[in-house]
Protein backbone atom coordinates (compact mmCIF):
# COMPACT_ATOMS: atom_id res chain seq x y z
CA UNK A 1 0.00 0.00 0.00
CA UNK A 2 1.36 3.15 -0.71
CA UNK A 3 2.10 6.08 1.59
CA UNK A 4 -0.85 8.15 0.61
CA UNK A 5 -3.25 5.95 1.51
CA UNK A 6 -1.76 4.47 4.75
CA UNK A 7 -2.72 8.39 5.84
CA UNK A 8 -5.31 8.42 3.94
CA UNK A 9 -6.91 5.57 6.68
CA UNK A 10 -5.26 7.12 10.00
CA UNK A 11 -6.78 10.85 9.65
CA UNK A 12 -10.31 9.78 10.37
CA UNK A 13 -10.05 7.64 13.20
CA UNK A 14 -7.45 9.66 14.58
CA UNK A 15 -9.10 12.93 14.44
CA UNK A 16 -11.79 11.05 15.65
CA UNK A 17 -9.67 10.26 18.69
CA UNK A 18 -8.14 13.71 19.13
CA UNK A 19 -12.05 15.12 18.56
CA UNK A 20 -12.99 12.86 22.02
CA UNK A 21 -10.12 13.21 24.28
CA UNK A 22 -10.79 17.57 23.14
CA UNK A 23 -14.63 17.18 24.48
CA UNK A 24 -13.28 15.08 27.52
CA UNK A 25 -10.52 17.65 28.31
CA UNK A 26 -12.84 20.45 28.30
CA UNK A 27 -16.08 19.11 30.25
CA UNK A 28 -15.41 19.21 33.97
CA UNK A 29 -16.62 16.13 34.83
CA UNK A 30 -14.59 14.26 32.75
CA UNK A 31 -11.34 16.49 33.00
CA UNK A 32 -11.10 15.58 36.68
CA UNK A 33 -10.91 11.86 35.24
CA UNK A 34 -8.59 12.65 32.61
CA UNK A 35 -6.35 14.21 35.26
CA UNK A 36 -6.75 11.83 37.40
CA UNK A 37 -5.11 9.79 35.30
CA UNK A 38 -2.26 12.26 33.64
CA UNK A 39 -1.22 13.38 36.85
CA UNK A 40 2.50 11.99 38.08
CA UNK A 41 2.85 10.16 41.18
CA UNK A 42 -0.51 8.23 40.75
CA UNK A 43 -1.46 5.29 42.21
CA UNK A 44 -0.70 2.00 40.01
CA UNK A 45 -4.22 1.21 39.42
CA UNK A 46 -4.26 4.98 37.47
CA UNK A 47 -0.86 4.02 35.68
CA UNK A 48 -2.09 0.45 34.81
CA UNK A 49 -5.07 2.43 33.47
CA UNK A 50 -3.02 5.48 31.40
CA UNK A 51 -1.23 2.13 29.86
CA UNK A 52 -4.11 0.33 29.08
CA UNK A 53 -5.45 3.20 27.06
CA UNK A 54 -2.56 3.84 25.19
CA UNK A 55 -2.30 0.37 24.42
CA UNK A 56 -5.95 0.08 23.04
CA UNK A 57 -5.65 3.11 21.33
CA UNK A 58 -3.43 1.74 18.42
CA UNK A 59 -6.52 -0.99 18.60
CA UNK A 60 -9.03 1.76 18.54
CA UNK A 61 -7.57 3.87 15.75
CA UNK A 62 -7.65 0.54 13.14
CA UNK A 63 -11.26 -0.41 14.24
CA UNK A 64 -12.60 3.08 13.62
CA UNK A 65 -10.57 3.37 10.84
CA UNK A 66 -12.85 0.43 9.13
CA UNK A 67 -15.90 1.38 10.81
CA UNK A 68 -15.43 5.39 9.53
CA UNK A 69 -14.21 4.29 6.25
CA UNK A 70 -17.16 1.77 5.61
CA UNK A 71 -19.76 3.63 7.02
CA UNK A 72 -19.09 7.02 4.86
CA UNK A 73 -18.50 4.47 1.74
CA UNK A 74 -22.29 3.04 2.69
CA UNK A 75 -23.58 6.90 3.20
CA UNK A 76 -21.49 8.22 0.22
CA UNK A 77 -23.20 4.95 -2.12
CA UNK A 78 -26.52 5.72 -0.89
CA UNK A 79 -27.04 8.99 -1.73
CA UNK A 80 -25.23 8.69 -4.38
CA UNK A 81 -28.18 6.01 -5.60
CA UNK A 82 -30.73 8.20 -4.87
CA UNK A 83 -29.33 10.83 -6.54
CA UNK A 84 -28.67 8.80 -9.46
CA UNK A 85 -31.85 7.16 -9.98
CA UNK A 86 -33.54 10.63 -10.68
CA UNK A 87 -30.75 11.78 -13.35
CA UNK A 88 -30.16 8.91 -15.11
CA UNK A 89 -26.18 9.27 -14.15
CA UNK A 90 -23.35 7.18 -13.20
CA UNK A 91 -23.80 4.27 -10.52
CA UNK A 92 -21.13 4.75 -8.06
CA UNK A 93 -19.44 7.84 -6.67
CA UNK A 94 -15.87 6.63 -7.46
CA UNK A 95 -16.52 7.43 -11.22
CA UNK A 96 -19.13 9.22 -13.10
CA UNK A 97 -18.88 9.97 -16.37
CA UNK A 98 -21.53 11.38 -19.23
CA UNK A 99 -22.80 8.54 -21.90
CA UNK A 100 -20.08 10.91 -24.71
CA UNK A 101 -17.31 10.37 -22.17
CA UNK A 102 -18.24 6.56 -21.60
CA UNK A 103 -18.06 5.87 -25.26
CA UNK A 104 -14.84 7.81 -26.05
CA UNK A 105 -13.41 5.73 -23.16
CA UNK A 106 -14.68 2.18 -24.40
CA UNK A 107 -13.24 3.33 -28.02
CA UNK A 108 -9.93 4.39 -26.16
CA UNK A 109 -9.81 1.20 -24.52
CA UNK A 110 -10.57 -0.88 -27.70
CA UNK A 111 -13.36 -2.78 -26.08
CA UNK A 112 -16.39 -3.95 -28.61
CA UNK A 113 -19.73 -3.63 -28.31
CA UNK A 114 -21.65 -1.02 -26.89
CA UNK A 115 -20.75 0.77 -23.96
CA UNK A 116 -22.48 -0.24 -20.51
CA UNK A 117 -23.25 1.72 -17.77
CA UNK A 118 -22.79 -1.28 -15.24
CA UNK A 119 -19.08 -1.70 -16.30
CA UNK A 120 -18.62 2.23 -16.15
CA UNK A 121 -16.52 2.02 -12.82
CA UNK A 122 -13.91 -0.89 -14.56
CA UNK A 123 -13.52 0.92 -17.38
CA UNK A 124 -12.98 4.67 -16.02
CA UNK A 125 -10.46 2.76 -13.78
CA UNK A 126 -8.96 0.87 -16.48
CA UNK A 127 -8.68 4.15 -18.51
CA UNK A 128 -7.13 6.08 -15.64
CA UNK A 129 -4.24 2.99 -15.20
CA UNK A 130 -3.78 2.07 -18.54
CA UNK A 131 -4.34 5.15 -20.43
CA UNK A 132 -3.60 8.39 -18.80
CA UNK A 133 -1.00 6.34 -16.54
CA UNK A 134 0.63 6.00 -19.73
CA UNK A 135 0.27 9.18 -21.74
CA UNK A 136 -0.34 11.70 -19.26
CA UNK A 137 0.96 10.77 -15.90
CA UNK A 138 1.09 14.57 -14.36
CA UNK A 139 -2.60 14.77 -15.12
CA UNK A 140 -2.91 10.37 -13.26
CA UNK A 141 -1.28 12.39 -10.35
CA UNK A 142 -3.30 15.39 -10.10
CA UNK A 143 -6.43 12.71 -10.08
CA UNK A 144 -4.91 10.43 -7.34
CA UNK A 145 -4.23 13.94 -5.13
CA UNK A 146 -7.94 14.77 -5.72
CA UNK A 147 -9.75 11.72 -4.77
CA UNK A 148 -7.21 11.56 -1.50
CA UNK A 149 -8.32 14.84 -0.53
CA UNK A 150 -11.74 14.06 -1.31
CA UNK A 151 -11.54 10.75 0.77
CA UNK A 152 -10.15 12.29 3.76
CA UNK A 153 -12.45 15.40 4.02
CA UNK A 154 -15.59 13.33 3.99
CA UNK A 155 -14.30 10.59 5.83
CA UNK A 156 -12.99 13.23 8.73
CA UNK A 157 -16.52 14.54 8.38
CA UNK A 158 -17.50 11.47 9.45
CA UNK A 159 -15.34 11.00 12.53
CA UNK A 160 -16.29 13.94 13.94
CA UNK A 161 -19.77 12.84 13.56
CA UNK A 162 -18.70 9.78 15.55
CA UNK A 163 -17.09 11.17 18.01
CA UNK A 164 -20.22 13.46 18.85
CA UNK A 165 -22.22 10.60 18.99
CA UNK A 166 -20.36 8.65 21.17
CA UNK A 167 -19.11 11.28 23.46
CA UNK A 168 -23.02 12.55 24.39
CA UNK A 169 -23.63 8.72 24.60
CA UNK A 170 -20.26 8.68 27.32
CA UNK A 171 -21.53 11.70 29.60
CA UNK A 172 -18.97 14.36 27.59
CA UNK A 173 -21.03 17.56 27.87
CA UNK A 174 -18.41 19.98 26.14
Amino acid sequence: MDEDRRIRFLVAPVLFLFSLGWGMWWDPVWHEKVMGILTPGGTEKEIGQAIAILAGGSIIVFTFGVVIGTTTYVLLRTVWLVCCCKSNGGRTHEACVTACALVSIWKKLLVSGKPDRSQELFAVVSFEYGVMYKSNNGVHLWIVRRWNAFSIAVTSITGLAYSLIIGRFFGVHC
